[in-house]
């Protein structure tokens, strides 16, 4: 056998809708010319050492680091399963790559399979084409990509979906769609003392997530900064007390916010609204609503960054390195310099 087109049938885990079948790998044509060059028996390139092309335009977040993963995943075990070693050089740009590795926004079809895909790629047994293809669709999270991944290139490396290692090669599995995150409603009260202020902060924070979102997450969250009246006055239903928003269920409500406000008032007020000073935040674990009551205009930027890494979904051990550090000096400081 020479080389095929393979598409890997996945079930797709939906949120709040249920699952749907998506196939990744089918057949398709003969290489142009045989590779004679023998290294190792098994070795259908030729070579040791493959060069590894990736147009990654189509996927919208540094998906780099998950390439290199899914190689060095291959590098280690290889021998145990294609039967030869092989290592990679990854050079995104190359001219003649040994395998090209490229993002798209939608697989519809992987050789004579013409059914939707999340992936695809040559099936390399005899010998190689002069650039081994594989085509990854866009859209799923992190893990779910890695897998797709490192299951495609062991097509390249002669492996069906009856082969070990199972599940990786298995012909059906589970992918998760990387959903956008909900918009971030941030509130900032008008009447703060130093408002010019207690807004620089608050944009320097979305500013620096911005930027290290790019390459870093997933998922995307927008923010939405707004000036308003915030109501302290206990028991209000003021329309712009975030506190009343939706209880959070595992699919984040529609709404999650951080208010801004001048003094504990509205802290006292809103039981369900996590409230700090100059100490380690907490999220509230009923709502997903942020009550920043500090008399230090020059605090709240850090402090509205370091909820943010918990509307992003992670940890706080995952957070950058600026939240990192609580000390009074930093927190007020221009943390957003930090490396």
């Amino acid at each position: 056998m020479s080389t095929a087109r393979l598409a890997l049938a996945l079930v797709v885990l939906l949120a709040l809708s249920g699952c749907a079948s998506v196939p990744i790998d089918p057949m398709g044509n003969e290489p142009d010319a045989p590779n004679t060059a023998n290294v190792h028996s098994e070795n259908p390139y030729g070579k040791d050492t493959l060069t590894v092309g990736l147009d990654t335009s189509a996927a919208e977040r540094n998906v780099t680091p998950l390439v290199a993963n899914a190689l060095a995943y291959w590098e280690e075990n290889a021998s145990e399963y294609a039967g030869y070693p092989i290592e990679y050089t990854l050079e995104p740009d190359a001219t003649n790559p040994d395998v090209q590795i490229d993002w798209r926004e939608n697989i519809t079809a992987c050789g004579s399979f013409d059914t939707r895909t999340i992936g695809c790629a040559d099936l390399v047994t005899d010998r190689a084409p002069a650039t081994t293809e594989i085509a990854i669709e866009a859209g799923w999270t992190n893990s779910s990509t890695e897998d797709t991944l490192i299951h495609e290139l062991g097509h390249t490396l002669g492996l069906d979906h009856d082969d070990e290692p199972q599940p990786i090669m298995q012909a059906s599995g589970s992918v998760t769609p990387a959903e956008q995150r909900p918009e971030v409603t941030l509130l900032l009260d008008r009447e703060y003392h130093d408002h010019e202020t207690a807004r620089e902060q608050t944009e320097r924070a979305l500013e620096y997530w911005d930027e290290w979102a790019d390459g870093n997450l997933e998922q995307t969250v927008s923010y939405d900064l707004q000036t308003t009246e915030i109501d302290t006055s206990s028991g209000s239903e003021s329309t712009t007390d975030p506190s009343r928003s939706d209880s959070i269920d595992a699919d984040r409500p529609a709404n999650v916010s951080i208010v801004v406000a001048d003094d504990r008032e509205y802290c006292d007020a809103n039981e369900s609204t996590s409230c700090t000073g100059v100490s380690e935040p907490e999220i509230a674990t009923d709502d997903y609503s942020v009550g920043l009551a500090t008399p230090r205009a020059d605090t709240i930027g850090w402090f509205v960054g370091y909820y943010l890494g918990a509307f992003h979904g992670l940890e706080s051990e995952e957070y950058p390195e600026p939240f990192q550090t609580r000390t009074v000096e930093h927190v007020s400081g221009e943390w957003w310099t930090d490396d």
